[in-house]
């Protein structure tokens, strides 16, 4: 019992000798630091317990509405180490709509990475909301590699940012591109505070295919110098840009606070389907319809002394109408119909029609009553005068033809009568 005891305080006044002359290590340590100022550096800070480190790598996970925008090594590491810094997923837009970053920090040359250092500082995003609110950066993927280059165990803790609430609101504005490819959509300003003076606005705008921004002018109520830059470097705006930034500064000596409404107005185009980068439309058919977002990032606003007010800011849209193919007009036919309304009368001829006053009456179409050839008494023949109505107008070279093919008739006709007399009566 007794010797018991005494080897157990033996084993607790070793474990004490040992941590005292370093024989026993504690684990590094990263810690992911914290933050209450808008857009302020959030601070990664390591302890090395005891350990030679020469790598470093983890993730720093944000939630929606907290963003971190950008990381730089820390100073006391200038030339000592290098950092790479990744956000992801792969396609968003550092400072907007990313969702973590990954960092690595390597030693250079034999060199490790010291302990108790500063290893990156990154900066918020300027997020606001509409209420303050707080925010967690957690710690994830932790990996540290040792002179030996074996990896080992890490402890990792993480930060808080405190989101303020929004004072200024910068609005993206929303359009319908017309057929032939042109609109313009309005950036406006919300001040959600009373009293406040804004005299500097920023903002950046990402936008994709198929549209272009083409150019923006400043609202003529805005007293301020101003600048658009698109990006990325060297495009050429309308053709093949993918971002804008917009600065309204007044640097006037007397500064002339910015009014709410509109700030300024830009130029969009609609890229024809299946063109090239350099293509301007011009046919409204190569046109689809399509609902473009216009991506806010990165808002702020100051005052004249220079402070920064919170700042939030929206997405606009632009919608493409599907050009429609305009109605080729088609002939239509329309038959005359014409109505002829006879009256009969009693004559000493063959009745006749009257010519009606609403149809015209043609001369190819003459009312002919033709006699119809008869034996005159001894023996002889006669033909009738041929009636015409008196409206008609026949044509004489008919009328002619007809006469001669009677006459001709009449006379067979007589000829043969003629013959049967003389053989009746023959001797």
């Amino acid at each position: 019992m007794v010797v018991s005891s005494v080897t157990r305080v033996f084993v607790q006044l070793l474990g004490i000798l040992l941590l005292s002359v370093g024989w026993a290590t504690a684990q590094p340590m990263i810690e992911i630091g914290s933050t209450a100022e808008f857009e302020g550096p959030v601070a990664v800070e390591f302890s090395s317990g005891g350990a030679d480190v020469v790598s470093i790598a983890l993730d720093i996970v944000f939630p929606a509405g907290t963003q971190l925008r950008s990381c730089r090594l820390a100073g006391d590491l200038s030339g000592a180490a290098e950092l790479t810094s990744v956000f992801s997923p792969a396609d968003c837009d550092a400072g907007r709509d990313c969702a973590s970053v990954s960092l690595q920090v390597v030693a250079v040359g034999d060199r490790t990475i010291p302990d108790h250092s500063e290893l990156v500082r990154c900066w918020t995003s300027s997020f606001a909301a509409s209420e303050q609110t707080r925010r967690d950066l957690s710690c994830a993927n932790l990996q540290v590699v040792d002179a030996f280059g074996s990896a080992i165990d890490a402890d990792c803790t993480g930060g808080i940012v405190s989101v303020p609430a929004a004072q200024v609101h910068v609005a993206i504005g929303t359009t319908t591109i017309t057929p032939e490819g042109r609109g313009q959509f309005d950036v406006t300003l919300e001040l959600l505070e009373p009293g406040l003076e804004v005299v500097g606005v920023e903002n950046r705008i990402a936008f994709d295919r198929p549209i272009q921004i083409e150019k923006c002018a400043i609202d003529p109520r805005i007293m301020a110098n101003y600048g658009f830059g698109f990006a990325p470097q060297a495009c050429v705006p309308g053709v093949d840009c993918t971002s804008l930034y917009a600065l309204l500064l007044d640097f006037s000596a007397g500064p002339r606070p910015f009014p709410e409404g509109v700030l300024y107005r830009c130029d969009v185009v609609a890229m024809p389907t299946g063109s090239s980068a350099a293509t301007v439309p011009n046919d409204p058919a190569g046109i689809e319809s399509a609902t473009v977002p216009l991506r806010c990032s990165l808002p702020g606003a100051s005052d004249p002394a220079g402070n920064l007010h919170p700042t939030t800011c929206s997405d606009g849209t632009i919608r493409i109408a599907a050009a429609t193919a305009t109605p080729t007009p088609t002939a239509t036919t329309i038959a005359a119909t014409a109505t002829v309304r006879a009256t009969a009368t009693r004559t000493t001829g063959l009745p006749t029609l009257p010519p009606d006053p609403s149809a015209t009456p043609s001369p190819l179409h003459p009312t002919v009553t033709p006699t119809v050839p008869t034996q005159g008494n001894g023996g002889s023949c006669s033909v009738e005068t041929m009636r015409s109505d008196q409206s008609a107008r026949p044509s004489w070279a008919v009328l002619a033809v007809v006469w001669i093919y009677i006459v001709l008739t009449k006379r067979r006709g007589c000829v043969r009568g003629r013959n049967e007399r003389y053989r009746s009566t023959g001797p």
